[in-house]
This record gives C-alpha cells, sequence and structure tokens, in this order.
C-alpha cells in the first residue's frame, strides 16, 4: 500500500504541475491592442481648415503593407480636423480593388478633441495577411468637409504606410513612405508577455499617437455599441448602426438649385434588393441642400405596392444651417426587410421650391443592391426606371448589424481544471493516508 500510495503521489503531483505550467504560461501571456501610427506631423493644403484648396466629395486614404506577421486589425482611426464632417465611413481593399471590410464607421460628439484621431471599431475585426499590401479608405464630402492631404507618420514595424491613394475610377495610388492622407490610421492586436516592461495584462492600449503641436496625446474611441442578448442560444452580442450608402456623387437636373427643369410635389425615391440576410432598418435618410424643404416623410412599399412603412414613421428634419448631405429620420424599434426580397424607398418633396437630385451615383454596402429610380405616378403606381447604383433624391438608410462577443475562456478552464485535480488529490491523499496508517 505504500507503494501505491507514492505512484499515486508521483502522478498527482506530476500533473498539478503540468496543469500549474499551463495556466501560467497563458497568465504570462496578454492581448494588447496598439495604434500603427506612434507620432504624426499633419500637413497638406486641400481641405485643411482655413484653405482655399477643396477637393470634391469621395474617397481616399493610403496604402499599407503588412510586416512578417499577420495583423488583426481592431479599429480604423481618422483625424478630426476643424470642420471636419461628423460622421466617416471607412473600408479596407486588396490591390485588385475587392473589398476585405466595410461597413465601418466613425461618429463624433461635442467631446471629440480636435486634432486627435477619432476611431471606429471593425464588427468582428479583420485579419490582413503578412506582407500583404491593402489600400485602407475613407469618405469626404467636399469642399465642407476638413482633412490633411498629406501628412508624415511614425509607425510600429507592424506595417508600413507607402503612400497616398485616392479613389477615382480606379486606385489612384502615390507612393510616399510614411506619408498618408487625412490622415489615417488603425489599431490592432498583438500578444505580449506580463513580464514584459513596458506593458501590463491589464493593458487595453497599449500606444497611442501623439500630434505634432497638440496639447494632448490621449485618443478619443468613437465606439459605443450596446450589449444586448442573441434569442437563438443567448449569446451576447454587440450591435451598430452602418450607412448603408458608402460614398454619393450627387447629380440630375431635376428641381436642383439653379436648374430650370421643375417637378411637381409627390414622392420618388429608390428601388433596392435585399441581400441573402434580413436587414434591420434603425432609420431612412435624404439628401439635404440649403434649398430643400426642412422636414421630408418617408415610404417604405414591396414591389406590388404594399406598405411595410407608412408615412410619419421616420420624419428627416434638418436643422437650421444644415450643410450638404443626408438628414436622418429614426424609425422607432427599427423595421426588418426580408432577405432577397425587393422594396421601394420613397420620400415626399414639394415641387419646384423643394431641391433634390434627381440621379444620383451611389456606392453602398452589400446588404442590398440599389436598382434604380422610382416615382410614384398620379395612379398612385410605382414606374421603375432601371439604373444600378442610382437614385433619386439621392436617398439612403442605416441598419443594426450584430456582432456576437466572444472572448478566451482558456484561463478559467485551466483554473478549473488545476481546482478539480487538487481536489483529488487531496482525497486520494487522505485516503492512502489512512490505509497506510492502518497497515
Amino acid at each position: 500500500m505504500k507503494i501505491l500510495s507514492k505512484k499515486v503521489m508521483a502522478v498527482l503531483m506530476a500533473a498539478m504541475m503540468l496543469s500549474t505550467m499551463l495556466i501560467s504560461m497563458q497568465v504570462n501571456a496578454s492581448v494588447v491592442t496598439k495604434s500603427l501610427t506612434t507620432d504624426i506631423t499633419l500637413a497638406g493644403e486641400a481641405n485643411v481648415p482655413d484653405s482655399t484648396i477643396s477637393m470634391p466629395g469621395g474617397w481616399a486614404g493610403m496604402r499599407i503593407t503588412v510586416g512578417k506577421k499577420n495583423l488583426v486589425v481592431t479599429h480604423l482611426g481618422r483625424i478630426y480636423a476643424q470642420g471636419s464632417n461628423a460622421t466617416h465611413n471607412f473600408f479596407i481593399a486588396n490591390l485588385d480593388g475587392s473589398i476585405v471590410k466595410d461597413g465601418i464607421q466613425s461618429v463624433a460628439d461635442a467631446d471629440t478633441l480636435i486634432d486627435q484621431f477619432l476611431y471606429a471599431e471593425i464588427p468582428g475585426k479583420v485579419t490582413l495577411q503578412a506582407n500583404t499590401s491593402y489600400y485602407i479608405m475613407s469618405d469626404y464630402w467636399g469642399i465642407t468637409d476638413k482633412f490633411y492631404a498629406g501628412s508624415a507618420a511614425v509607425t510600429t514595424d507592424a506595417a508600413s504606410i507607402d503612400g497616398i491613394v485616392i479613389l477615382g475610377a480606379a486606385y489612384d495610388f502615390h507612393a510616399a513612405a510614411g506619408i498618408g492622407w487625412g490622415p489615417l490610421d488603425l489599431k490592432y492586436e498583438e500578444e505580449e508577455s506580463a513580464t514584459d516592461t513596458t506593458s501590463t495584462a491589464s493593458d487595453t492600449d497599449s500606444s497611442t499617437a501623439s500630434v505634432t503641436d497638440s496639447s494632448t496625446t490621449s485618443v478619443t474611441d468613437s465606439s459605443t455599441v450596446s450589449v444586448t442578448d442573441s434569442s437563438a442560444a443567448n449569446q451576447a452580442v454587440k450591435e451598430t448602426v452602418v450607412d448603408f450608402t458608402k460614398s454619393v456623387t450627387v447629380g440630375g437636373e431635376g428641381n436642383v438649385a439653379g436648374s430650370n427643369v421643375k417637378m411637381p410635389a409627390g414622392w420618388a425615391g429608390m428601388r433596392i434588393t435585399i441581400g441573402d440576410k434580413d436587414v434591420k432598418v434603425t432609420a431612412l435618410g435624404r439628401w439635404h441642400t440649403p434649398e430643400s424643404a426642412a422636414e421630408h416623410n418617408f415610404l417604405i412599399a414591396t414591389v406590388d405596392g404594399e406598405l411595410v412603412l407608412d408615412y410619419g414613421k421616420a420624419i428627416a428634419k434638418a436643422k437650421t444651417g444644415t450643410k450638404d448631405g443626408f438628414v436622418y429620420g429614426n424609425i422607432e424599434g427599427g423595421i426588418v426587410l426580408k432577405a432577397n426580397t425587393t422594396y421601394y424607398i420613397v420620400s415626399d418633396y414639394w415641387g419646384e421650391t423643394d431641391k433634390f437630385y434627381s440621379a444620383s451615383q451611389q456606392v453602398t454596402t452589400d446588404v442590398a443592391t440599389l436598382d434604380g429610380i422610382v416615382i410614384l405616378n398620379a395612379s398612385n403606381e410605382y414606374d421603375f426606371y432601371e439604373a444600378t447604383g442610382t437614385g433619386w433624391g439621392p436617398l439612403t438608410f442605416r441598419y443594426a448589424m450584430e456582432i456576437p462577443v466572444t472572448g478566451d475562456n482558456s484561463n478559467w478552464l485551466i483554473a478549473v481544471v488545476v481546482m478539480l485535480l487538487s481536489a483529488i488529490a487531496v482525497v486520494i491523499l487522505r485516503f492512502c493516508g489512512q490505509k497506510v496508517f492502518v497497515r
């Protein structure tokens, strides 16, 4: 019995030591979030505050090349300049133009710091491959939206900034090491040891970009996501709101400022077709100009004319002094548009004194397609004019995107194993000890 008890003790001690080593290894490794940009000097003449040089609305950004390791990107950021638009969208593309990730949006508020990076969380994160180049782009809304056209950045070795990119008919790349448009930045995950004197396991952001001639080096994170429970698996999710329209080129001759073409009062808008998943629409938007009516209503109907959203359920109200851009009317509780289904989204207009653009080109996310223009005729029927990516108004919408919250539970699992083994060891050792004493 003595020999048996010694063997049991040896096995249990070895198991406990192995488990302790495993949990120690887990605890000593921590994932921290870092900013790619560690220092930046703001510069550039186009659209900066007080500049007379302007650029029309569109998309621009930077080309990066990832280093020797894959890069798990959690946020995209942009310097919030004096006079910048409050809302900006982002996307990441391969060099062949295919989209890697979109549906990323930052929103400034009254507390947002001027000339500091404002970040937007990437739903679900995205992994960029080692030794691969990408375009990181953000939208801008013309002369009223301020940015810096060419800023010099110092970065970590996770990736390099290769130069400026402007999206036209194709991606126009201007090579300039360390120089970016906006400027833009990103945050990424990196595994570090808890014994590293430069960071601790409790850090959530181990580095922030400093800005030359700035009074502060803090970074404002714009992500405001709510945590709810999914109905299926009672799993925590994060819900964020995304703009359907990523960029728009306004155009068309109907009722625009300075146009001699007039349309009587009525309803018009766009036809959309939802993709493979249901879409929860939270707000409807319409482009506002200084000569637009201050208030507009919306309708959503199926292609057979059945109303899905009625008059008065979403009202866009422009405040005095509102600049050119989309003004939104929220839908209380949201409304779900069904997958693989086509809908008309229309808004009212009040005759020749209510200005709009009759045909605007829109770049959108992939939750739905914009199929063309719709006008509600005198017989209360919808006249559809097919034109992919072209809408009246223009109109847009916002939708909710749910991302499951996942966490690394390996430390807890190992801790549970260690405690169970310890309890078993105590019981067996007591049993063996009693048997040896009796023997």
